[in-house]
C-alpha cells in the first residue's frame, strides 16, 4: 500500500513538474523597479484612468505613469494608500489607514486630494484601514476587513457586514462579499445582506478572489484550497492540471483577461495564466520574468497588457505577445544557432550540442512539453545547422556531419561543417559548405544520406552557398569575400571562379524575395547576376539597417545587435530581442512560426500576432509650461484644445505629453506649421519650443497611428498692435502737421536768412572795404616804419662809425702817447714839451664830451633805451650804461676797448661786472638781452 502511494505521489510529482516546466516559455515582461518609478518596493493595487494613464497604490504614495514619466502623490500625513479605484470622471479614489478620499486633476494636470474623512464621525472610522475599493452601482464602497463605507457623492454611511470580510466584488450588479468563517454574502441595493446558497463550504477557507465565469457562474480563488466554481447554488472544486501548485503557492489575486484567459497571482510563485479549460498557458515567476514571486495585485489595461503589483516592483506583460522566450540563465543549453521541427519534435542546435522536445498545439501555436530539453547523445560541441532532408535530420557540426536520431547521432563525415544546401535541380543531391570547401552527399538505396566526394578546386572554408544556375553558385568565405564559381557538368569540380567582392570580415550572403543579398555587419547590397556586381540595397527596398533575413507570407526580418524588426508590406514592428551577432538564427518551424536563436536560449515567434496587436493609444497633452521673463506659467490640457494664446514676451513653451503605449513605445514626432519646423523627434515626454515669433501656428504631435493638433497664437509686440498703429497714425498726422508748420517756418526763415545774407553781404563788402583801407594804412605805416628803421639803422651805422672813428682816434692818441713816453724814457732829458704833449693827449683821451655827444645821438636813435635799462637795473652806473649802449649797437670788445681807453682784458672785466649787476647766468646772452630794451 505504501509503495503504491509512493508510486502515485511520484507520478503526480512528475506530472506537476512537467506542467510547471512547460511555463518556461514566457511572453515579454517589463519590470519597473523603485529606481524607475520613484516609489517604494510594494505596490498594492493598480488601475487605469479614462485618459489611459496608469495609477498605482504604492507604499510610497500614489504613483502616476503616462508612458514617458512617473509622478508621485502622497496621502495626507504620508499614509500608505492600500487601495485605489478610478471612476469614469477620472477621479482616483484611495484608502489607507484612517483615510479615504479621492484625487482629482486640477486645471494644470496636478492631482489634488479631497479627503472624505470629515463626512464620518471619528468614532465610526476608528482605527480602520481601507484595503479595498469597489463600485456598487453609482456608489463607491471603501472596505476594511470589518466595515463597509458607502459613499454616494455627498455622504458616507458605515455598514457592518455579517462578520470579518475579504475583498468584495461587484458582479452582475450585485456586490459579492466574502465573509470569513461563513461563506459568500450578497449585498442588495437596499443595503441588506443575504447568504449565497452553496458557499458554506468556503467558511473555513480564505477567499482571495472572485471572478465572473460563464453564465451566472463564479470562479472563486482561495489561498490554500485552490479554485472553486459556483453555479445555481452548488459549489464544486475546479480540478485544473495545476490545482496542486495553486494550492501550494497560495492564490492571492486574480483577473479575467481578454481571449478567455485567466491570470492568478500567488504569494510564493508568481503568476499563472490559464485558459478556460484550466490548462496552463504561461507561468511568470522570479526565475523567468518577474522581480519577485509575491503578487499583490493583477490588472489588465485597455490594450490587454497585464500589470502586476509585486512585493518588490511592478511588472508589465504582453500576454498576446508575438514572442515567447526561454531564457537559459543557468547555461543548460547555451547559445542557439539552429532549429527545426522533425517527427513532431523541436530540435535545436546550440554551442553545447543538439537538444529536442516533444510538441503539442497550444494557445500560442505550439507548446514545448519537455523541460529541461532532452539532449541528443553524441552531439556535444558546436552545432551550426540542422536540416531535414528526405526522412532524415542532418546536423552540421564542428566535428563533422551527423544524422540525428532520438536516441543518438550517427556521424557520416569527419570534416567540420557550416551549412546544408539543397540542390535546387536535383533532389537526390545535397551540398554541404564546410571547413575545407564544399562536400557532396547523395542518398543510397535505403534513402540514407552518405558522403560522396568534395568539389575539386576549393580548399578554403566556405560558410554560405547559393546556386544561381545549375552549375553556377555564389560562395562566401568568412575572410575572403564573395565569389562566383562555375562547375563542370558533374558539379564536382570548379572550372572557373570570379571575385564578386572582397568585403572582408563577416561577409555573408542570403536570399531575400528572389534576390541575393550580400551583407556585412554594417551594410547590405544586392548581387546583380548580369553585371556580376553588387549595388546598394536601398535601390530595391526600404534600405533598413541590419542583416536581412527572408521569412514567410511576404514577411522578412532586419536584425541589428539590439533588436529584430519584422516587416510586411508597409507595416513593421520591432521586438527587443538580442540575436547572436554574425550567426543570426531565424528559422521557420511551422506556418508563421519561427525559432529565433538567442545568446542564452531561444524564442518562438508567431507572425500571426505580429501585426494584430491591440490598437495603440495616441499621445495626449498633459499640460504646458510658459516661460516669460521672471515668470513661469502652467496651463492645463484644456487650454490647448481651445488653442494657446501667448503674450509677446514668451521665451519658451514646454509641452508635456503622455504616450500610454507602455510596452512598445511608438516614436513620437512634432512639427510647428507656419514656422518651418518640420517633423522632429520628441523625447522624454516633452517638446520644447523657444523664441517663437509673433503669429499664428499649428502645433502637431504624431505617433505611428495617431496625430493631435492645436493652434498656437503668439501675440505681437505692443508696438505692432492695432492701438499702436492708431497711435502711429496720430503721431504721423502730428509729424505731418509739424512738418507743414516747419515748412512755413522754414520759408520765413529762408526769407529772413536771405535778408540777413544780403545785409551780411553788404556788411562784408563794407568790411572788405574797411579792411582794404586798413591794409593800405598798415602798408603806409609799415613803409614809414621801414623808412624809420632804415634811418635808425643808417644813423646807428653812422653813430657806430663815429664811435669806431673815435676809437681809432683815441687809439692813435694812445699810440702817440705811448711813443712819446718811450722817447722820454729813452732820452732822459728835462724836455717839458714832451711831458706837456703827453698830458694834452691824456686830457683828450679822458674827455667826456664825446660821450655826451654819443649818448645824445644814441638816445635819438634808440629812444628810451637808457631810461628803460636804468629803470630795470637802477644799480647801473654811467660807465655800465656806456658799455651797454656800445654793446646794443653791436660793437665788439676790440672795437669798444679803444673807445673807453682801456684794454680788451679790462673791457672783458667790465662786461663781467655788468652781467653780474644784471643778474645773468652763464647761459644768458648779454647782447640779446640788451636788444630787448
Amino acid at each position: 500500500m505504501k509503495a503504491s502511494i509512493k508510486y502515485y505521489f511520484l507520478l503526480c510529482l512528475i506530472f506537476l513538474s512537467g506542467h510547471f516546466l512547460r511555463a518556461q516559455l514566457v511572453p515579454y515582461t517589463k519590470i519597473f523597479s523603485e529606481d524607475i518609478h520613484g516609489g517604494y518596493n510594494q505596490t498594492w493595487q493598480s488601475v487605469q484612468a479614462p485618459n489611459h494613464k496608469m495609477y498605482f497604490a504604492n507604499t510610497g504614495g500614489l504613483l502616476e505613469y503616462n508612458g514617458t514619466r512617473w509622478n508621485k502623490y502622497p496621502l495626507p500625513n504620508n499614509r500608505i494608500p492600500r487601495s485605489i479605484y478610478a471612476d469614469s470622471l477620472g477621479r482616483i479614489f484611495a484608502g489607507g489607514y484612517k483615510e479615504m478620499g479621492f484625487w482629482e486633476k486640477n486645471d494644470v494636470d496636478s492631482m489634488v486630494f479631497h479627503s472624505l474623512v470629515s463626512l464620518l464621525n471619528a468614532s465610526v472610522l476608528g482605527q480602520e484601514e481601507i484595503w479595498h475599493i469597489t463600485p456598487f452601482g453609482k456608489k463607491i464602497i471603501f472596505q476594511s476587513f470589518s466595515k463597509l463605507f458607502i459613499y454616494d457623492g455627498d455622504t458616507i454611511i458605515s455598514l457592518l457586514p455579517p462578520g470579518n470580510i475579504m475583498y468584495a466584488v461587484e458582479i452582475d450588479n450585485q456586490l459579492i462579499v466574502p465573509v470569513i468563517d461563513s461563506g459568500l454574502f450578497v449585498l442588495s441595493r437596499d443595503l441588506t445582506f443575504s447568504f449565497l446558497t452553496g458557499t458554506e463550504r468556503l467558511s473555513d477557507k480564505k477567499v482571495t478572489t472572485i471572478l465572473p465565469f460563464g453564465k451566472k457562474e463564479l470562479l472563486i480563488g482561495t489561498a490554500h484550497q485552490g479554485l472553486f466554481i459556483w453555479k445555481d447554488g452548488r459549489l464544486v472544486s475546479w480540478q485544473t492540471p495545476i490545482i496542486e501548485q495553486l494550492q501550494r503557492h497560495q492564490i492571492n489575486t486574480g483577473v479575467i483577461l481578454k481571449n478567455d484567459l485567466l491570470a492568478f497571482g500567488t504569494i510564493q510563485n508568481g503568476i499563472y495564466v490559464l485558459d478556460k479549460l484550466g490548462q496552463l498557458v504561461y507561468q511568470l515567476n522570479q526565475k523567468n520574468a518577474l522581480s519577485n514571486n509575491t503578487v499583490l495585485h493583477l490588472y489588465e489595461d485597455k490594450t490587454g497588457l497585464l500589470w502586476a503589483g509585486l512585493d518588490n516592483g511592478i511588472s508589465l506583460t504582453e500576454i498576446q505577445s508575438p514572442v515567447i522566450s526561454y531564457q537559459d540563465k543557468i547555461g543548460s543549453i547555451g547559445t542557439t544557432y539552429a532549429g527545426v521541427v522533425f517527427d513532431n519534435k523541436l530540435y535545436i542546435g546550440t554551442n553545447q550540442g543538439v537538444f529536442y522536445s516533444r510538441l503539442q498545439p497550444s494557445f500560442f501555436g505550439l507548446q514545448i512539453l519537455d523541460f529541461p530539453l532532452n539532449k541528443v547523445e553524441g552531439t556535444q560541441g558546436q552545432v551550426w545547422d540542422l536540416e531535414v532532408a528526405g526522412n532524415q535530420l542532418l546536423c552540421a557540426h564542428n566535428e563533422g556531419s551527423f544524422v540525428i536520431h532520438e536516441n543518438g547521432a550517427q556521424k557520416i563525415a569527419n570534416i567540420g561543417a557550416w551549412k546544408w544546401v539543397r540542390n535546387p535541380y536535383d533532389s537526390l543531391m545535397l551540398f554541404q559548405a564546410n571547413y575545407n570547401g564544399i562536400a557532396i552527399f547523395k542518398q543510397n538505396k535505403q534513402h540514407h544520406w552518405q558522403y560522396k566526394e568534395s568539389i575539386k578546386g576549393l580548399s578554403t572554408s566556405i560558410n554560405e552557398l547559393i546556386f544561381v544556375a545549375r552549375n553556377q553558385a555564389l560562395i562566401s568565405s568568412p575572410y575572403q569575400g564573395v565569389k562566383k564559381i562555375i562547375l563542370n557538368d558533374k558539379l564536382n569540380q570548379v572550372v572557373d571562379i570570379h571575385d564578386i567582392t572582397m568585403l572582408g570580415d563577416n561577409v555573408g550572403i542570403s536570399e531575400w524575395q528572389g534576390k541575393i543579398i550580400v551583407h556585412t555587419a554594417h551594410s547590405n547590397t544586392v548581387f546583380d547576376p548580369f553585371s556580376m556586381r553588387v549595388r546598394p540595397f536601398s535601390d530595391v527596398s526600404t534600405g533598413q539597417e541590419g542583416r536581412i533575413i527572408d521569412g514567410q507570407s511576404n514577411n522578412w526580418f532586419s536584425v541589428t545587435p539590439e533588436s529584430m524588426t519584422i516587416h510586411k508590406a508597409t507595416k513593421s514592428r520591432t521586438i527587443p530581442l538580442r540575436l547572436h551577432n554574425e550567426f543570426e538564427c531565424i528559422t521557420p518551424l511551422q506556418d508563421n512560426l519561427f525559432l529565433v536563436g538567442l545568446d542564452n536560449g531561444f524564442s518562438i515567434l508567431n507572425l500571426n500576432r505580429v501585426h494584430q496587436r491591440n490598437r495603440s493609444t495616441p499621445p495626449s497633452i498633459d499640460y504646458v509650461e510658459i516661460q516669460r521673463p521672471k515668470q513661469k506659467l502652467k496651463m492645463g490640457a484644456e487650454m490647448t484644445r481651445k488653442g494657446l494664446t501667448l503674450p509677446a514676451n514668451t521665451q519658451q513653451i514646454t509641452i508635456y505629453y503622455s504616450n500610454p503605449n507602455y510596452l512598445h513605445q511608438e516614436p513620437v514626432t512634432y512639427a510647428l506649421d507656419g514656422l518651418g519646423i518640420g517633423w522632429q523627434p520628441a523625447q522624454n515626454g516633452k517638446v520644447v519650443l523657444q523664441n517663437i515669433p509673433s503669429g499664428k501656428f499649428l502645433f502637431r504631435l504624431k505617433s505611428e497611428h495617431a496625430e493631435l493638433t492645436f493652434p498656437i497664437t503668439v501675440q505681437p509686440k505692443w508696438y505692432v498692435t492695432g492701438w499702436a498703429y492708431l497711435v502711429y497714425g496720430l503721431i504721423l498726422f502730428g509729424i505731418l502737421f509739424l512738418l507743414y508748420r516747419w515748412h512755413l517756418l522754414r520759408l520765413r526763415k529762408q526769407e529772413y536768412e536771405l535778408e540777413q545774407k544780403r545785409l551780411e553781404q553788404q556788411k562784408e563788402i563794407e568790411a572788405k572795404q574797411r579792411e582794404k583801407e586798413r591794409q593800405l594804412q598798415e602798408q603806409l605805416i609799415k613803409s614809414e616804419n621801414e623808412r624809420l628803421q632804415f634811418d635808425i639803422k643808417s644813423k646807428s651805422k653812422e653813430l657806430a662809425n663815429a664811435a669806431i672813428s673815435l676809437a681809432k682816434y683815441n687809439e692813435a692818441l694812445i699810440e702817440i702817447k705811448e711813443e712819446l713816453k718811450r722817447i722820454k724814457d729813452a732820452v732822459p732829458t728835462k724836455d717839458f714839451g714832451i711831458q706837456k704833449t703827453i698830458k694834452l693827449l691824456e686830457s683828450n683821451l679822458s674827455d667826456q664830451s664825446e660821450w655826451q655827444v654819443f649818448k645824445t645821438n644814441f638816445n635819438q636813435i634808440h629812444e628810451k633805451f637808457m631810461k628803460n635799462l636804468q629803470a630795470a637795473y637802477p644799480n647801473l652806473n654811467q660807465s655800465d650804461l656806456q658799455l651797454a649802449a656800445y654793446l646794443r649797437m653791436g660793437l665788439s670788445s676790440k672795437e669798444i676797448a679803444p673807445i673807453l681807453s682801456i684794454s680788451v682784458r679790462g673791457l672783458e672785466n667790465k662786461r663781467y661786472r655788468l652781467r653780474k649787476k644784471m643778474g645773468l647766468t652763464r647761459e644768458d646772452n648779454l647782447v640779446t638781452l640788451l636788444e630787448g630794451f
